[in-house]
């Protein structure tokens, strides 16, 4: 975070240049204002529903929050510095203090439509998910419904079983019972309701049922019987049993699907602690994991459901591309909203919690797990994010853009270590931390949380609050033991000018630049192949000019998310250490969709709306290749045109945005870069970082290396 600030005496007030976590561009940069295939911020969407409530009164900058605290102490002074407090136990005394000293702060219940998390806690409690006691005929009283769980195809039992433990038992199917130890449920061939869920360990050809009535009854299973293995979802925990969200899920005693049952619990429990006491102060839904294709939570090979329960894997799929694992989410939503809305919350928050999420007609936004991390580790796997800046984009625009309910808000959580909040993966420098708030700075509605870390929850970094007055202060940093004025001087920014511009030098990005022949399909569809899916030059339907190419997936097609239909471009010649930017309109059949790109090393998926969006795309080429543009767009049987395709040997990931007391400059390409700025600056006096934060004043130019702020 390179914070400059310059005395401007002009209009009589001082006004700083804050320059964050990224790098800079070239020597007197020239701001994209000209190229429209650079300029991938669409317009928004009418808003429908105008809310007034906290966040609605959130204009300034930085905006913080606070991401999902868990168990982490943190006091109410320090809580009470934030915008936003999402959290699973909700702590009554804190959260009123917190409240007290900050009456804008908003809390948001942090909760998991995806899967069951509160395996850990005492019977009944409600500190993280809804609680779950024992099984039985319909998903209520703290009871849940066995046909409301997501399991794999299921297999039948060879011969009768006791209600014993520590027995063998023999299946028609052995390679539906997994090697290892996980939960499974038993069930008659046309019922749920005296289901049995069990422990079950594998090993070789021999399976035993470990355990069991885990919240259910034991009984003599005869030969038949139907036995599923339990889905997970994003933990390794065999616990984390997945709810059945989707629209195929089996009715319980009630009438009710799961995303009904789950849905009216949520609605009427939100902003309740563990032991079921409301707390006021809780205004607002954060979700957890809530990815509209199934398949792309976390360990998506392991993500082989059979929502409808045929014994077929589906991944929340059909075979007519219907997605009924995202329909249901879809309905789940709804239903939250309008259960909050008949007890009078007209003015509740709610955010999606996941870079996939829609939900846009019913959620504020969402919160982008991981955005911008670098070589983030989370459950022993490394996400290496600064490759994935347009992924990140692309689903932001989709939130602040698209939503049609005002204030229309997201959350940057990025998970990745900072020298002084250490995570998983050890840093030595806060240049990821950095990177990432200045990323947040560039869009309207976002607020940034660096939730990764051991120990100390209250992650304050220098840029967080800055004195503008008195003079003598002018342009130090807060000390953090110092909550007061951090509450006074945390909007230091304020408003921004206008939407960030991307820096870059208008002769890269010419038009005659571009290596990509007939990008705008005026000469039909040369070299581009389908499979599974019809190629077609159409008129009726483009971005720009008289052209755009459409593709169309088509039966068969295969369950397993967006690789069962692709189109594919004819051959283009990518060089070693090269830095490309992809530009692309796409525009969709359907509200809700999401394709994958791949070309040589560049590989995101791109959410996707009804009526054109812009997306740029930036990598950096590990290895010369001759590779082609290819388009992964099975996961639903819908359409989707292209136009204005363009591939450039630079980077676009060089950004910049003006705000009332101050710029940020976030540089994402892989090269370091040099900004001239117009007249005389000053970086922050840190406390906390003051190897970066020195203090230094009349500084004209700034050199910045890959993905750091300031060297």
């Amino acid at each position: 975070m390179n914070e400059i600030i310059k005395n401007y005496r002009l209009i009589g007030f001082v006004i700083g240049f804050f320059f964050i976590g990224c790098k800079v561009y070239a020597a007197q940069p020239v701001y994209e204002t000209t190229f429209d295939w650079l300029s991938d911020q669409p317009t928004a969407n009418m808003v429908t529903r105008v809310q007034t409530n906290k966040l609605s009164k959130l204009e300034a900058y930085p905006r913080r929050s606070t991401g999902n605290l868990m168990n982490k102490l943190i006091s109410s002074a320090q809580l009470a510095c934030f915008d936003i407090v999402g959290t699973k136990p909700l702590i009554n005394s804190t959260i009123i203090a917190a409240h007290t000293l900050n009456p804008n702060l908003s809390f948001l219940r942090v909760y998991s439509p995806q899967a069951y998390q509160g395996w850990t806690e005492k019977p009944g409690n409600q500190a993280t998910s809804y609680p779950f006691v024992t099984s039985g005929p319909a998903t209520a009283n703290n009871q849940i419904f066995a046909g409301h769980w997501a399991y794999k195809p299921y297999t039948a039992l060879s011969a009768e079983i006791g209600s014993g433990a520590g027995i063998q038992i023999t299946v028609s199917d052995p390679s539906k019972i997994e090697s290892g130890t996980y939960y499974y449920v038993i069930r008659p061939i046309d019922s749920w309701e005296s289901a049995e869920q069990v422990k079950i360990t594998k090993s070789g050809s021999t399976i035993t049922i470990d355990s069991r009535a885990y919240k259910s009854f034991a009984k003599t299973w005869p030969s038949g019987s139907l036995i599923a293995r339990h889905q997970t979802g994003n933990g390794p925990e065999i616990e984390l049993w997945v709810y059945n969200l989707s629209t195929r899920c089996p009715i319980d005693a009630n009438g009710k699907k799961g995303h009904e049952a789950f849905s009216a619990w949520l609605a009427n429990n939100y902003e309740k602690d563990a032991t079921g006491v409301s707390i006021s102060a809780c205004d607002s839904i954060l979700y957890d994991a809530d990815f509209y294709n199934f398949v792309d939570g976390g360990r998506s090979n392991t993500r082989n459901s059979d929502f409808d329960n045929d014994g077929v894997a589906d991944w929340g799929i059909d075979d007519n591309g219907v997605n009924h694992w995202g329909d249901g989410l879809e309905l789940f939503y709804k239903e939250v909203r309008k259960g909050m809305d008949s007890r009078g919350r007209t003015n509740a928050v709610i955010l999606g919690g996941s870079a996939d999420a829609f939900g846009l007609s019913q959620n504020n936004g969402s919160q982008l797990e991981g955005a911008w991390s670098n070589n983030m580790i989370e459950d022993g796997a490394i996400w290496s994010k600064y490759d994935r800046i347009g992924y990140y984009i692309s689903g932001l625009k989709v939130q602040i853009y698209q939503s049609t309910i005002s204030p229309r808000i997201s959350e940057i959580e990025n998970k990745g270590s900072s020298m002084l909040y250490q995570g998983d993966d050890v840093e030595t420098s806060n240049t990821p931390a950095r990177f990432a708030f200045a990323m947040t700075m560039m869009f309207d509605g976002l607020t940034f949380a660096n939730q990764n870390g051991f120990g100390d929850a209250f992650h304050y970094f220098d840029e967080d609050a800055v004195y503008l007055s008195p003079e003598d202060k002018f342009g130090e940093s807060v000390l953090k033991s110092n909550t007061t004025d951090i509450r006074k001087n945390n909007k230091w920014l304020g408003k921004a000018n206008g939407p960030y511009k991307r820096n870059i030098t208008q002769t890269d990005f010419d038009k005659s630049k571009n290596l990509f022949p007939n990008g705008d399909f005026e000469s039909g569809t040369i070299s581009w192949t389908g499979y599974k899916t019809s190629i077609s030059k159409v008129i009726d339907e483009k971005y720009e000019g008289n052209a755009s190419l459409k593709i169309t997936p088509t039966k068969p097609n295969t369950n397993l998310s967006m690789v069962g239909a692709t189109a594919t471009s004819g051959a283009v010649t990518l060089n070693s250490n090269q830095e490309y930017t992809l530009c692309i309109a796409i525009n969709s059949s359907v509200t809700n969709k999401i394709i994958r790109l791949n070309m040589g090393t560049m590989n995101v998926r791109l959410l996707l709306t009804k009526g054109w969006s812009k997306h740029v795309l930036c990598w950096k080429q590990t290895s010369s290749s001759s590779s082609s543009l290819k388009f992964f767009v099975g996961s639903q049987l819908d359409i989707i045109w292209v136009d204005q395709l363009m591939l450039f040997k630079e980077c676009a990931d060089v950004f910049s945005r003006e705000f009332e007391n101050g710029m940020v400059i976030a540089n994402g390409s892989t090269s370091s870069k040099t900004f001239t700025m117009n007249g005389n600056y000053q970086r922050i006096n840190g406390n906390l970082d003051k190897t970066f934060n020195t203090g230094e004043k009349n500084i004209s130019q700034l050199t910045l290396n890959a993905y750091e702020a300031y060297s």
